[in-house]
């Protein structure tokens, strides 16, 4: 609940999915991830919209 609940942006809502990946996932999945290329937004893309349609267990896990 810590992670999720400063998320204001859809950058916020990545640090804090990849924050929590980190905590629960295995080592391969920390490996996969720390390959990955930082995600950023394109101009004038807020992303708000898209926030409320990834807060449920869309992924299978709940928090």
């Amino acid at each position: 609940m810590e992670a999720l609940s400063a998320i204001r942006s859809m950058e916020d809502w990545g640090q804090a999915t990849q924050r929590i990946d980190y905590h629960f996932g295995t080592d391969e999945v920390r490996r996969r991830i720390d390959r990955r290329p930082a995600y950023t937004l394109g101009d004038g893309t807020s992303g708000q919209r898209h926030i409320a349609s990834m807060t449920g267990p869309a992924s299978g896990h709940q928090l």
